[in-house]
């Protein structure tokens, strides 16, 4: 032991090495719990950066698409039913009578959405809501069909949801003339 005293005496620089490895070590022990927390929170915001750099990546043409978006948004506003309107509504249907050489001898605005597009259906619409019109048409095979296409390619947003085609009763009507019950969905403002 007096051997290594006296070494240390003629080399201070070891007893000072030694001492700094000692505490060193120490505060390595005392910190190294600390290490696994450190690294989780790097893997953390290592994950934070590159969702970062991926959402600056995909928003390079934001603006514009975001201009897009509000011009479809605002082209489909104009196309809406207003549900309370419920004569403008009916006479739009009624004016396909003189396009299209038909009979609509009845249209009725049904009362409540669709279940499937309201708050609990499986299609459930936010900012929409759907108006159910039922209309009795007469013509031809054609001219119904005809009529369907219309609906289908007119500028309000609608769908056909269900129909029937019977032929007409009555003993004076022309043996092509047949009536159809049309189920339609319209998309209206909320």
């Amino acid at each position: 032991m007096s051997e290594l005293v006296e070494n240390l005496k003629k080399n201070p620089a070891i007893f000072f090495g030694v001492v700094a490895l000692v505490i060193c070590g120490g505060v390595g022990f005392l910190r190294g719990n600390q290490l696994t927390e450190l690294s989780a929170a790097e893997a953390e915001l290592n994950t934070k950066l590159d969702k970062i750099s991926l959402n600056i990546k995909h928003s390079k043409n934001i603006e514009q698409d975001t201009q897009e978006l509000e011009t479809l948004v605002g082209t489909i506003d104009e196309r809406l039913f207003i549900a309370e309107e419920r004569a403008t509504n009916i006479d739009f249907f009624y004016s396909f009578e003189d396009k299209l050489d038909i009979v609509i001898s009845e249209v009725d605005q049904l009362e409540g959405s669709a279940l499937r597009f309201s708050g609990n259906g499986p299609d459930a619409l936010k900012l929409y809501s759907v108006v159910n019109y039922e209309i009795t048409v007469g013509g031809s095979f054609h001219e119904i069909l005809r009529f369907l296409y219309e609906i289908y390619q007119i500028d309000p947003i609608m769908r056909v949801s269900d129909f029937q085609i019977d032929a007409t009763a009555g003993s004076g009507s022309a043996p092509d003339k047949l009536s159809a019950s049309v189920r339609i969905a319209v998309l209206a403002a909320k």
